[in-house]
């Protein structure tokens, strides 16, 4: 039994240093030709190929090298064999923090202050914005984590979700109560899984329902955000500024308008980035049980997509 990874355009060095270090009698292989494809149950992937996975008909279980598995769904050539994506605390904290970082260079004004550096204005009649509700859109766990942490600093937040949670720390709204949960705030951060129901949720539409002004963050998928709604949305007031890690094509072409927009921050997905050293862990965790018999974790939900 081996692991086989496929991550066009993502060197996976450091996945098969950490495999080495902290498993060195798992064999693990990147070249097709050096390998019997029978000899390979278990697949960690990124952005591979669609139909590559073909290649082993002895394959158990597909590992994503991140916490999206949406990449792996949209293959409708994969084997039908369980599906496990990246989780755990390190990329939990990541978000947080990137997340608090978005909301407080906002709330406290930090880019008009730059530009005010970049001019040599000394001026403290800014104030800031002090009366700001978050809307967390998708309450996973990081959704959950990053509502806590915001609430812990003093900042009102509430959340929405698919369906009913029977406990959150902040107010929680859910099915077809999303048009109430966006009437209310004034920062929206999207954390949404990317499903066939979620791809384009970012739209002018749902800009619309949103308090005029609103500020966005999107750290979940670039499919969630309609780019052109956004450039409508914030020439329209509707919206006042974003905050964006992450793009329908990444990276981000070098015509593309955020890039230069005033009213948009950009970051090159780097919001939560996975630690090999520490993804691992639970591949080889999910290796041993499939050699075993026992059950395997961080399972996706091939109904829900996530």
């Amino acid at each position: 039994m081996s692991i086989f990874i496929i991550s066009p355009n993502r060197d996976p060095k450091d996945w098969i240093e950490s495999f080495k270090t902290q498993a060195p009698d798992i064999a693990v292989h990147t070249d097709l030709d050096a390998v019997n494809p029978k000899d390979i149950q278990l697949a960690l992937v990124w952005n591979h190929q669609h139909g590559a996975l073909q290649a082993f008909p002895n394959l158990k279980l597909i590992s994503s090298m991140g916490a999206g598995v949406d990449h792996i769904f949209a293959d409708d050539k994969r084997p039908q064999v369980p599906v496990a994506r990246v989780m755990g605390e390190a990329l939990t904290v990541s978000m947080s923090q990137y997340i608090l970082a978005a909301v407080l260079q906002y709330q406290r004004k930090f880019k008009e202050y730059a530009l005010d550096q970049a001019a040599q204005m000394w001026n403290q009649e800014r104030g800031e914005h002090s009366q700001i509700k978050v809307g967390i859109l998708g309450m996973g766990s990081l959704g959950l984590d990053a509502a806590m942490k915001l609430d812990q600093i003093g900042i009102e937040v509430i959340g929405y979700g698919r369906s009913a949670k029977s406990k959150t720390v902040v107010p929680y709204y859910h099915g077809d109560q999303l048009e109430e949960f966006l009437g209310q705030i004034n920062v929206l951060v999207c954390l949404l899984p990317l499903t066939e129901e979620t791809k384009d949720i970012l739209n002018i539409n749902l800009f619309r329902k949103c308090q005029p002004g609103t500020y966005l963050i999107n750290v979940a998928r670039g499919l969630h955000l309609v780019e052109d709604d956004l450039i409508k949305a914030l020439n329209e007031g509707l919206l006042s500024g974003a905050f964006l890690d992450v793009f329908r094509k990444e990276p981000l072409e070098p015509n593309h308008p955020f890039w230069k927009h005033p009213q948009i921050n950009i970051t090159p997905h780097i919001a939560s980035v996975t630690k090999p050293a520490l993804a691992v862990r639970d591949v080889i965790i999910n290796y041993r049980n499939l050699q075993s018999g026992e059950k395997l974790i961080n399972l996706a939900d091939p109904a829900a997509g996530y």
